[in-house]
């Protein structure tokens, strides 16, 4: 993911397509994702 960040936050756009086709390769090192809590209305 930091790869992933760094790609895009260059602005290199040939080196963040290179990224994201092997960022699916990594995707059972990430942790699962949590829907947000919906906040109480005060």
């Amino acid at each position: 993911m930091t790869g992933m960040l760094l790609a895009i936050l260059s602005g290199d756009e040939a080196m963040a397509k290179r990224m994201s086709k092997i960022q699916p390769r990594f995707a059972d090192c990430l942790p699962p994702l949590i829907a947000p809590v919906a906040r109480a209305k005060v």
